[in-house]
């Protein structure tokens, strides 16, 4: 063994492309979730207030209504890059299904740019005919 001359830099080569590759994946989740955590936190307000108006005007939800207010809300927010919304509004309940593409800062690296981060949510009002809670 006192002959072998070897060398450590692959060893050091491999471990700092290791580190390089777990720092970046740690980045991109984090990423990933704040953005996913904002959008789920607009989805929810946004629904809130939509619901909230149309039932205040009109002692239920109707799909324009909450519509228009959706719109608002995100064009007022300047919520980012909105891809997708799918709405579901029944008499005392909505849904609502959105999505966004994040745009991540590798483009010089010729590396895929967009990730859809999506959200769901639910809101659900009293019937005022009977004062029960309409259960999803």
């Amino acid at each position: 063994m006192k002959t072998d001359r070897g060398s450590i830099s692959p060893f050091g080569i491999g471990l700092a492309s290791i580190s390089v590759a777990t720092a970046l994946v740690v980045y991109l989740s984090g990423m990933m979730l704040i953005a996913q955590h904002r959008l789920q936190g607009d989805a929810d307000l946004a629904l809130l207030q939509a619901h909230q108006h149309s039932v205040a005007q009109l002692e239920y939800a109707e799909y324009s209504l909450v519509q228009s207010q959706l719109e608002r809300y995100f064009q007022a927010n300047n919520v980012p890059g909105l891809a997708f919304i799918d709405l579901e509004v029944d008499d005392f309940e909505s849904r609502m299904r959105l999505c966004s593409n994040l745009s991540l800062p590798f483009s010089a690296m010729d590396l895929p740019t967009a990730i859809s981060v999506c959200a769901e949510s639910a809101v659900a009002s009293f019937d005022p005919r009977d004062g029960q809670r309409i259960y999803s």
